[in-house]
């Protein structure tokens, strides 16, 4: 193992890098951790770093490559590498399923993870989604846990950045929307950094037909690949999957979109032959907390809480799958957080018809609004919005957390700002009506 080691960005991957550090030998004098945020790590000052004489340096996710002082560290031959690259140090004769997409990756991993459990109880599922990929590489080599026949990863566009050394067995691209501008100079360059997933498989790329983008971005980028490669492509399509095959009317979860997550993994499961009991798993999947997640019914009041969505294809989504569910009353729809640069006027499309009622709360409430064109009051946080919400609704009607945004305004990450919002309700009988 190369020494000594700078490990930049202590969230949950950077910890778990640390444990894998120290789980390939590396002494603690040889590893030093920096973090922006004083009193997270060793140092906070960048001039620390500089001065470390790293030969290797971890970077999370969310710190751009670009950043000048990761660059300076490259020029003067410092290794640039990430968590996920680190573990591939230690795999053995894993089989590796990557899973990427603007949204919908989360479920489609955890969803596939349900699967292979049935045939690999020793399965890893993770990456992007809960669990860093270095922790399972710790534990294998620490002994607190067998090695996995199957791993099954989420992957991020900006993990997909710094992924050198990854290999994968197989991989799925959910869907593609305009998401992250905010660090990719144009949407191009996001897709192209989503596509990199198929460079580092070996064997089949499956490919969501109905996912927004995907389809047209890869006829014109790519479509002269399938005849030099006819059987390495898998266009799936829900709706030309048997019936007798799998039966997405038994499914658990909502939402014509999930359909297709499940048509993904269906597709995997039969590619691998895991067993029928894979396929069940499937369908009894309930989904993942703060995704579309039924968090309260009262007073005939039904709350989601989809904290996840921030994306725009999201929030439409969500909106439309809570359509599907047929209730009687309007959907009550919190928007805003922190804006991404992403194209707000998309959700004007929500203005048709007369069964929604718009709030926009957070740092990025005006703009939301006002691009958006979406008629509603603007308030300065989450709660204010939610309580202003509880005033309005009435029996059969819904009212949705599909903010767009994302929760660093206010909160510490989408979990959180879930968590709130479940709380804010675990008082509320039920819509005060007046005779």
């Amino acid at each position: 193992m190369i020494g000594p080691v700078v490990v930049l960005g202590m969230g949950k991957s950077g910890k778990a890098a640390v444990e894998l550090l120290k789980s390939f030998g590396l002494a603690q004098r040889d590893i030093l951790t920096f973090d922006d945020t004083p009193g997270l790590a060793d140092t906070s000052d960048v001039n620390t770093v500089l001065a470390f004489s790293a030969k290797l340096a971890v970077v999370s996710p969310g710190i751009p490559l670009a950043t000048p002082w990761i660059q300076s560290l490259k020029e003067s031959g410092v290794e640039i590498t990430s968590e996920i690259s680190l573990t591939t140090r230690m795999l053995k004769s894993e089989i590796l399923i990557g899973i990427t997409g603007s949204v919908g990756k989360s479920t489609t991993t955890a969803a596939l993870g349900a699967a292979a459990l049935v045939t690999d109880s020793n399965c890893f599922i993770g990456g992007n989604l809960g669990t860093p990929f270095s922790l399972y590489g710790a534990e294998v080599l620490m002994g607190k846990r067998p090695r996995a026949k199957f791993v099954i990863l989420e992957l991020s566009s900006f993990q997909l950045e710094n992924c050198g050394g990854l290999a994968l067995d197989s991989s799925l691209i959910t869907f593609l929307s305009p998401n992250h501008l905010e660090r990719y100079a144009d949407l191009q360059s996001y897709y192209e950094t989503k596509f990199k997933i198929d460079e580092i498989a070996r064997n089949r790329l499956f490919l969501n037909i109905n996912g927004g983008d995907l389809l047209g971005y890869f006829n014109k980028t790519r479509s002269n690949l399938i005849a030099s490669a006819p059987n390495r492509y898998t266009w799936v399509d829900k709706n030309r999957i048997p019936k007798d095959l799998f039966d997405f009317s038994r499914a658990s979860l909502i939402g014509p979109h999930n359909q297709d997550n499940l048509a993904l993994a269906f597709s995997v499961v039969q590619y691998y032959g895991w067993p029928k009991e894979s396929l069940e798993a499937l369908l009894s999947f309930p989904g993942l907390p703060h995704r579309l997640q039924r968090v309260k019914c009262a007073g005939e009041v039904l709350f989601v809480n989809d904290s996840k969505a921030t994306a725009l294809d999201s929030v439409i989504t969500a909106v439309e799958s809570c359509r599907h569910l047929k209730r009687p009353g309007k959907i009550h729809l919190l928007l805003g957080g922190r804006d991404k640069k992403l194209p707000w006027r998309d959700l004007s499309c929500l203005a048709q018809g007369s069964d929604c009622l718009f709030y926009f709360f957070g740092e990025c409430r005006e703009v939301a609004q006002k691009l958006s064109s979406l008629p509603g009051r603007t308030f300065p946080k989450l709660e204010f919005a939610v309580n202003e919400a509880l005033t309005q609704v009435k029996p059969g009607d819904t009212v949705l957390l599909s903010p767009g945004g994302t929760s660093r305004d206010e909160f510490r990450d989408f979990e959180e700002r879930g968590d709130v919002f479940s709380r804010l309700l675990s008082c509320w009988t039920g819509p005060n009506i007046q005779t």
